[in-house]
């Protein structure tokens, strides 16, 4: 027994400024993080967790990319949600079906297919701005290209993320040292 939530891909625009796993915990109350910062947060479904520090244990959320489990003993990758077709989030322990790490819940983050019917294509690019900082962009692009009419296609997308850095080490003289830079692409 359980809950099943759907977050619709169209439904994470680019232009809201919630990115990865952000997007989805400002949109179900049951999803919480440890908001330690990308990367190191750790995420807890309906409230189960076992710390709030990632350890040896295996992770009360079992986190999917498609079919394949991302995490187990790590915190939230953080994944960038560009070109996703879903995001199915199942409340309670799920049994055999999604092993031991569901105590919590499971987060499957669906992809978009490839279509074979048609050519399309997508580009973004946005910046930010911080107080007394660095500022930021970020930008990116998703191809869809047929290869055999109705049979075999590509899609790829690709992304950067700059956000510029707002702390100053004022011992050894350097400011903003905290930007992050973030590549990736499929």
């Amino acid at each position: 027994p359980g809950g099943v939530e759907i977050i619709d891909g169209s439904d994470l625009s680019i232009a809201d400024g919630a990115r990865g796993t952000q997007a989805i915990e400002s949109r179900l109350a049951s999803v919480a993080s440890t908001h330690l910062g990308p990367g190191r947060n750790k995420l807890f479904i309906r409230g189960i967790a076992d710390s709030s520090f990632v350890g040896p244990t295996q992770a009360t959320v079992g986190q999917y990319w498609g079919n394949s489990r991302v995490t187990y003993a790590a915190p939230d990758p953080n994944l960038h949600l560009y070109d996703v077709k879903r995001i199915e989030v199942l409340e309670g322990p799920q049994g055999t079906l999604y092993g031991a790490g569901s105590l919590g819940g499971v987060m499957r983050v669906v992809p978009n297919d490839p279509d074979p019917n048609a050519l399309a294509g997508e580009a973004w690019i946005g910046a930010e701005a911080t107080q007394h900082g660095q500022p930021g962009a970020d930008g990116g692009g998703v191809l869809n290209l047929p290869l055999s009419e109705g049979k075999l296609a590509l899609r790829a997308v690709g992304f950067v993320d700059l956000d510029g850095g707002y702390i100053d080490d004022t011992g050894r003289g350097l400011k903003d040292i905290n930007d992050v830079r973030t590549y990736g692409g499929r």
